[in-house]
């Protein structure tokens, strides 16, 4: 059996954005972040700078709590009250962790208020909603993978396609359930802060806990540290400028933060 040319195979597309813009007002930085929902780190290199402003350490680090639950049921997401008080009311996102994106079944729920679903073909097969085929796992026209999307801010308990959809959670969460972590962020309307509890991100998990669903409060790491005597590369906006272009910033970037010499 030959080998196959594994280095001939052609890199996956990805998005890469460059911006100049002033970072000195307190929430750019947060409010450039919170456009990527599922951001893992974030990293800020600041040269010829002594002093971290206190501004963009609160930023980074303030208000940035999380939840994770283990063994999250499907079901939970077709209740009334959790579609009202978190899918349509403020900003929920949740990802599955401890899944790999190209061997098991993932789950992922936007800010849009999307359940994104990725299947194993045979997992698929027998949950029983429509989707469409991973365009990233396909064997000669043959999907082994499918992806599907509902959009949980549009569901209607009366249809039937609700109580289909309630029969297939049902049916997939006795064999398969997930680990999740989630963040919620309600909805900036007084009436809803008026609502005792509400204004809390961390009201979810008193949701869960009446459910008998135990969520754990976590929080990312804030590492900071300084390095000296470090060339930094000047980036050029135009072609007759002198400097690096962005993609070799972007490198030295991920070197810098690597910490390779």
């Amino acid at each position: 059996m030959l080998c196959p040319e594994v280095w001939n195979f052609a890199a996956p597309s990805y998005n890469l954005k460059f911006s100049a813009g002033n970072w000195k007002s307190p929430n750019a930085i947060s409010d450039s972040s919170k456009k990527q929902g599922f951001n893992h780190s974030v990293s800020v290199v600041l040269p010829d700078t002594l002093l971290v402003p206190e501004s963009l350490i609160k930023s980074l680090s303030g208000n940035c709590d999380y939840y994770k639950v283990q063994d999250f049921p499907l079901t939970v997401l077709l209740h009334e009250e959790f579609l009202n008080s978190f899918i349509r009311s403020g900003s929920l996102t949740a990802l599955s962790i401890g899944t790999r994106i190209d061997c098991d079944n993932c789950l992922a729920i936007t800010s849009s208020g999307h359940l994104v679903l990725s299947l194993l073909k045979e997992f698929y097969e027998e949950f029983g909603i429509e989707g469409k085929p991973s365009k990233y796992c396909r064997k000669k026209g043959n999907s082994l993978r499918y992806k599907v999307i509902i959009n949980l801010k549009e569901l209607d308990p009366r249809s039937k396609s609700f109580q289909r959809l309630s029969f297939a959670f049902r049916r997939f969460q006795s064999k398969h359930k997930f680990t999740v972590v989630l963040a919620w962020e309600p909805i900036n309307d007084e009436n809803f802060i008026a609502d005792s509890g509400k204004h809390d991100p961390s009201y979810v998990t008193s949701f869960l806990k009446e459910k008998g669903i135990i969520a754990t409060k976590c929080s990312p790491k804030f590492i900071q540290r300084r390095a000296n005597n470090v060339k930094v590369p000047v980036m050029k906006w135009e072609e007759q400028d002198e400097g690096c272009d962005p993609q070799e910033v972007f490198e030295w970037l991920g070197l810098f933060s690597l910490e390779c010499s």
